[in-house]
């Protein structure tokens, strides 16, 4: 619950709610704001996508115990689980890379780089 609050109180700090609006309301707003376009998905607007995910769920939070605000919230959280799975490979990829050079230099670095674009093909 304590982590609840300091969510919620980051979000109210960086966005300006007002007392009367519904936060699902807002959350889903937020999230229909992104432009997703299926052909133009990449590595960096997918991680845009799970910036905005955070905020819509700080947001559907602020609606306490609304069955639809619990179901967006658990949506929310698979996606940002799914795409911070991605970002972890992702960012696992890029040391060895620096290590031992791109993919045609390192079988290792070559594998890393194949997982990671499985990752952000099929989430």
């Amino acid at each position: 619950m304590a982590e609840v609050r300091k969510r919620q109180k980051r979000t109210a700090a960086s966005l300006e709610i007002p007392k009367t609006a519904d936060p699902l309301t807002l959350a889903r707003q937020k999230l229909s704001d992104l432009e997703v376009d299926q052909g133009t998905v990449t590595e960096r607007t997918f991680a845009s996508f799970r910036i905005a995910g955070k905020r819509a769920r700080y947001i559907a939070e602020l609606a306490g115990k609304d069955a639809a605000a619990i179901r967006l919230i658990a949506l929310l959280n698979h996606v940002q689980d799914v795409i911070g799975d991605w970002h972890d490979w992702a960012q696992l990829a890029d040391k060895p890379e620096k290590l031992f050079g791109g993919v045609q230099a390192s079988a290792l670095v070559s594998a890393l780089r194949n997982i990671t674009r499985a990752k952000f093909a099929r989430p």
